[in-house]
Parts: C-alpha cells; structure tokens; sequence
C-alpha cells in the first residue's frame, strides 16, 4: 500500500512539473511576435526609373494609290505586303475602249487634215483672184473663213489626241517611291472609280515606306509631363522576341482625349525599321527612361514607407528598430535610390514593425507603381 502512495506521489509532482512547463511555453509564443523579414541596403550597378507604353507600328510616309480615271482592272502586278521600287508597274487597266477612241481621232484629224490642205489651196487662189478683182468680196471671205474653220479643227483635235494619249498613259500605275504594298484588296476585273469622281475615287493600295516608321501610343496625363521631345526610347516587340530599336519621340499631342474614361496623350516615336520583320501594323513596347543612377545606394521599394510626403525605412539596431527618414532618389520596380539617411550594408525591415503601427499609421499606405516607372 505504501508502494501505490509513494507511486502516485511521483506521478502527480511529474504531472505538475509537465503542466508548468506546458505553460510557460505557451506564454513565451505568445509574447514572441511575428518574424519580421528584413533586407539590406545594397550597392546597385544601375536603378533606372522609366515609363511605358504600348503601341502600333506605322509608316512614317504612306502615299495614297489611286487611278485617276473609271476603268477596269486589266492586270494586277502586285498583293499585300510586296516591297516595290519606285516605277515599278502596279496596275493596268483596259485600254481597249480608249484605244479604239484613239483610232476613230486619228482617222478623223486624217479627214481634217485633207480638208485644211483644201481650203488653204482655195483660199490661196481666192486671195490671188480677189486681188485682180475677179471675184466678189463675199467668196474671198468665205475661203478665208473655210481655211481658218479647218485650221481650228485641227487644233482641236490635236488637244483631243494629246488628253486622249495623257490618259492612256495612266492607265498603267505605278509606284511613286520605294516601299511595301498596303491595303491591297483588288481583283483582275474589278471596276475602279476615277479620283476625279464626286466620291474622290477607289482606294487602290498604299505604298509605305518601311524604312522610316512611326510607333503610335497614348500616355496618360500623370507621366506626359516627365516626357519631352526628342528623348531617346527603346522599342521592343513582342512578335520578335530579342529585337531592341532605339526610336525617339518626335510629338507629344498639345492635347489631351479620353480612352477608357482615362485622359491620355498621343504621342509619336520615330525610328529605323532595320530588320525586315518589323512591318506595320505590329505591336511595339515603349520603353522612356526618366531617371537613372548608376552605382547607387539602393534598396527594395517594399521597405521604403510614405507618410505626408515624407519617407522613411525601419533600421534594425540591435533587437529593435528605429524610424529613419530617408532622401529618395530615382527608382524602378524593384528598388529605390536612397541618397541620404541610411547607409550601405544598413539592414532594414520590408513590413511596418508592429511597435510602430497605430491609428493612424494603419490608415498610411505604401503606392507601389508597378510597370509604370517606379515606387511613389
């Protein structure tokens, strides 16, 4: 019996002990707070602060292809997408109708041509016969006046057959510069409507030059006043994965327009194509640096904090921290410049320790700008 006392006396003192212990380390997790991660102040090759854009490839100069008359399309030289040296044949329409107009004026100018011959032989004799006064007044006006009649119909004629022939020319089109066939949607056969016509004509094509092109964006009205003409920018697209142009801006639109209820600015990049490729219509990526730093004291922008337009990191010293306001400088994504405040090497937290949360620090928010140019 005084086994089992001396038993359950060991068990109930083990129990307590397990108990305590159980205990006090539930107190320690509990006053243990959560882990805070931190990150170093870093030496960074360069931190360069940019804003983007997406926009379409264009040519620069596209010339309008029209035929300046109502014909029928004979022969067609040329599809979508050909690259053509100025002068090569694009178009023929039917000559025939104005061939046949050509041969019926030629046989008429003949005929006129006889006639003339005729009345200046009469009118020559008339003018001989009058001056010996065997004729009366009234037949030597008449054959000067029937010379004068076949005369003028020559002349009309003759312009006949020169617009007749000025026409004919035209009715082969061809290239006016070097470039690439756009928007060339024709078949043999098709009825084209002249440009001087009430509609101002059928849109043939286009022919652009694909050496000098031209990328179309908007940019909203936040970045447009970090921009300014002639500033380099680095194209990318995403059809050609590796190609980098470097392109400049060449306009910024005085004014602004609504897309999506957001107000934006076009602008327009100017650039060499350099790879035959790169074709209008493409989608391209604008890439406009607006601030670099090379060689810079930077940190990851999640622990740069924002208050009243001042910022500040949290500085680890010892197992606390302290609030130190920092000067910031140009910033990317993923880091910000710090100028003054903390040093390299410095190690400071990426979440807002929890001694300095309260009231109104809980209504303070960190703006990250990603894929806009940087952290504010």
């Amino acid at each position: 019996m005084r086994f089992i006392y001396i038993l359950i006396a060991i068990l109930v003192v083990a129990g307590g002990i397990y108990v305590f212990s159980r205990g006090a380390g539930g107190i320690r997790e509990q006053n243990q707070g959560p882990t805070i991660e931190t990150t170093s102040v870093e030496r960074r090759d360069l931190i360069r602060q940019t804003v983007r854009a997406v926009g379409e490839v264009s040519a620069a100069a596209a010339t309008e292809i029209k035929s300046e008359f109502t014909g029928r399309i004979a022969v067609l030289h040329v599809e979508d997408g050909d690259v053509v040296e100025r002068g090569q044949l694009l178009v023929e329409l039917d000559r025939s109708e104005l061939e046949s107009q050509e041969e019926e004026l030629l046989r008429g100018m003949r005929s006129t041509q006889l006639r003339l011959e005729k009345a200046e032989r009469d009118y020559a004799r008339m003018q001989g016969l009058h001056e010996q006064g065997f004729v009366t007044e009234k037949a030597y006006d008449d054959a000067r006046t029937e010379f004068a009649l076949a005369s003028n119909q020559l002349e009309i004629d003759q312009a006949r057959l020169q617009t007749l022939r000025e026409k004919l020319a035209k009715s082969t089109i061809r290239a006016p510069h070097d470039g690439m066939v756009l928007d060339c949607d024709l078949r043999e056969g098709q009825i084209v409507t002249g440009a001087d016509s009430v509609a101002s004509g059928t849109l043939l094509m286009h022919i652009a030059d694909i050496d000098h092109l031209l990328v179309k964006t908007d940019i909203n009205e936040v970045d447009v006043t970090q921009l300014e003409r002639g500033m380099p920018v680095e194209l990318t697209f995403d059809a050609i994965p590796g190609l980098r142009i470097d392109g400049v801006l060449q306009r910024i639109s005085p004014s602004a327009r609504m897309r999506d209820r957001v107000r934006v600015f076009p602008l327009e990049i100017s650039c060499q194509a350099g790879d035959p490729r790169l074709k209008p219509g493409l989608s391209a990526n604008a890439i406009f640096t607006i601030g670099a730093a090379s060689n810079a004291v930077g940190v990851i922008a999640s622990a740069v904090f924002g208050n009243s337009g001042e910022h500040y990191v949290f500085l680890k010293e010892g197992t606390g921290w302290r609030r130190q306001p920092v000067e910031i400088g140009v910033n990317d994504a993923q880091y910000v410049e710090i100028r003054e405040g903390v040093s390299e090497g410095a190690q400071v937290s990426l979440i807002r320790p929890p001694e300095f949360v309260s009231e109104r620090e809980d209504r303070d928010t960190t703006q990250r700008r990603r894929g806009r140019g940087g952290w504010h």
